[in-house]
């Protein structure tokens, strides 16, 4: 048994974590990603890539050990990527909110001056 956090796993943070992630969707172009300020993730996807790959070519049951044992520490360690998950979620739903409330006012602005219009330029039956 290996610990998640050491060698070859290193599964310490959110970084390796979101790089498995994105090299389990798509192992061919994640190597290439590249995060700001964080130029360790490409170091992670690139490790990462291999493994998936090399489960996926070969076949044989070292590879696909190694791949199970990847994909373990993966969902032991989710916990760490979890709070910035959720924030980018926040942010997300934010950014939604923000960009439909301009409509919102102009529409009950427009349906108040319509029904204002209506109801005093409509005559009574007396």
């Amino acid at each position: 048994m290996r610990s998640c956090k050491g060698e070859p796993f290193y599964f310490t943070s959110w970084k390796p974590t979101l790089a498995w992630v994105v090299c389990t969707l798509n192992p061919y172009t994640c190597p290439s990603l590249e995060i700001p300020y964080y130029p360790d993730f490409t170091q992670y996807a690139l490790n990462y890539s291999t493994v998936i790959l090399a489960a996926r070519e070969e076949s044989n049951s070292f590879t696909l050990d190694t791949n199970a044992a990847f994909t373990f520490c993966f969902w032991m360690t989710i916990a760490q990527a979890l709070p910035y998950i959720f924030i980018l979620i926040a942010a997300i739903l934010f950014i939604i909110v923000a960009a439909k409330v301009p409509f919102q006012v102009a529409s009950s602005a427009m349906q108040c001056l319509v029904q204002a219009v209506c109801y005093t330029h409509v005559g009574s039956n007396d």
